[in-house]
Formats: C-alpha cells, structure tokens, sequence
C-alpha cells in the first residue's frame, strides 16, 4: 500500500545550461569557420611590419 505522506517530484535540471552551451559551441564554430575560410580563400599578403623599441634610447 502506497504512502500518502511522500510525494515524488521531477525536478528539471541543466535546461537552460544546456542551451548557454549550445550558443558557446555555434558562435565558436561560426568564428573559426570564418578564420579558416580567410586563411584558405583570402587574399595573399607579403607585407610583414615589425617594429621594435627598446627601453632607454
């Protein structure tokens, strides 16, 4: 015989961390995706410019 005194629950947990994660994950992949299309299919550039200074000239 079932007790009346205790009733279960379902507690809904990681809903929305689920969702931060899923957004983290996507605007990581668009940025690289982006990056590697830009390295693969951009333009060459032969230009370095370095420049240096030193302390106490």
């Amino acid at each position: 015989m079932p007790n009346p005194k205790h009733e279960a629950k379902a507690a809904d947990t990681g809903g929305r961390t689920g969702w931060i994660v899923a957004g983290i994950v996507i605007c990581l992949l668009l940025v690289g995706g982006y990056v590697f299309r830009d390295t693969i299919f951009g333009e060459p550039s032969d230009d370095v410019n370095l420049n240096v200074e030193l302390p106490g000239d």
